[in-house]
C-alpha cells in the first residue's frame, strides 16, 4: 500500500486493542482501516505467531482474488505496510453508523442492559452470519465473541463481521477446493461457537437469546 521509504507510525492513541499475538491500530492516514502488528504476548513462539499470520493472510488473499471477499461477513484484507513496529497488516475497520469502532459480540452478551434493546436484532444477524458462512463457505480456525464485530446503523444493527481467526492451519486445506469439507468444518465450528455461549454467557437475556437461536436455526 505504501512505498518503500514510507513508514506508518501507529501511536500510543491510534491503539484499538489485542489479541493473543496481534495489536490492532487505526490507520493513521485512513480512519476507515486498520493495522494490525505481531506481538509476543503469551510467550508465543515467533514461528508459531508467523504461521499463523501466513494463514489468516493467505486466506484473505484468496479471497479477494476470488472476489469472495466483498459478500463475507469478514473483514477485508488490503496488503501490508511498514510501521514502526514492523511489518503491520491492513485491513478494513469496522464503524457504526455514526462513525465509532463496532464494539465485539462479547460486549453485547455480557449485559443484559445492552442486550435488552437488541436482542431480536442480535437472533437474526447471528442466523444471517451463520447462513453467510454456509453459502459462502468461510473457513476459520475458532469462531469467538471477541473476534465478531457487531456493526450498527443510526438505530438497528446491521450485520456481523469476523474479524480474526480466519483460515485452515492444514497442511492441505481441502475446505478451500471442496464444498463438503468447507461446510462440514463451518457446521462443526458454529456448533462449537454455540456451546462456547451456553458455557460463557449466564445472564438471563443471552440464556433467552440461546433458546431462541437453538429454536430459529436449521438443524
Amino acid at each position: 500500500m505504501n512505498t518503500a521509504e514510507e513508514i506508518v507510525f501507529l501511536k500510543e492513541e491510534l491503539f484499538i486493542g489485542e489479541g493473543e499475538h496481534k495489536k490492532c491500530y487505526e490507520h493513521p492516514g485512513n480512519g476507515d482501516l486498520c493495522v494490525k502488528v505481531i506481538h509476543s504476548a503469551f510467550g508465543k513462539r515467533k514461528d508459531a505467531i508467523d504461521k499463523a499470520i501466513k494463514r489468516e493472510v493467505g486466506y484473505q488473499t484468496a479471497m479477494n482474488k476470488n472476489g469472495a471477499c466483498l459478500l463475507a461477513p469478514i473483514s477485508r484484507y488490503f496488503g501490508t505496510v511498514k510501521t514502526n513496529f514492523g511489518t503491520g497488516y491492513v485491513f478494513e475497520l469496522i464503524r457504526d453508523g455514526d462513525g465509532r469502532i463496532s464494539s465485539s459480540l462479547h460486549e453485547y452478551l455480557k449485559s443484559d442492559d445492552v442486550l435488552r434493546n437488541f436482542l431480536p436484532q442480535l437472533v437474526h444477524v447471528l442466523l444471517k452470519l451463520r447462513e453467510d458462512m454456509l453459502s459462502l463457505k468461510i473457513v476459520t480456525m475458532n469462531i469467538f465473541p471477541k473476534n465478531i464485530l457487531v456493526q450498527k446503523g443510526p438505530e438497528n444493527i446491521v450485520k456481523l463481521v469476523i474479524v480474526d481467526n480466519v483460515g485452515s492451519a492444514s497442511l492441505i486445506p481441502l475446505e478451500y477446493y471442496i464444498p463438503y469439507f468447507a461446510l462440514a468444518r463451518v457446521n462443526r465450528r458454529w456448533a462449537r461457537f454455540m456451546r462456547f455461549l451456553e458455557g460463557r454467557y449466564k445472564n438471563l437475556l443471552a440464556v433467552e437469546l440461546l433458546k431462541q437461536l437453538a429454536v430459529a436455526q436449521p438443524k
